[in-house]
């Protein structure tokens, strides 16, 4: 992570605890070349500030990147549901 951190990020202990549970990488299509770490965080981020899609921070990756993966395990909708409300509670 090269930028400064927020407050919503995940820290080395939370991502330790939440990397096992994201599925592997698929191993048709494209290399994965964005940071799991990077999309979580900014997902965070929306949920914690409820700023819209379009106004995450330029340091995120691209806001297209993120909406997409917003389906996926893992991500804002999941967050609520199965897997923990937010990053704070990773490590109970």
């Amino acid at each position: 992570m090269n930028r400064a951190a927020y407050p919503s990020d995940l820290t080395d202990a939370q991502w330790e605890v939440v990397a096992p549970l994201l599925p592997p990488p698929c191993h048709s299509g494209r290399t994965r070349t964005i940071d799991r770490r990077e999309l979580l965080n900014a997902l965070f981020y929306l949920d914690k500030t409820g700023c819209q899609w379009r106004a995450l921070p330029h340091d995120f990756p691209n806001y297209h990147t993120v909406t997409r993966r917003r389906g996926c395990p893992g991500s804002r909708r999941h967050l609520r549901g199965d897997y923990f409300a937010s990053p704070s509670q990773a490590t109970r």
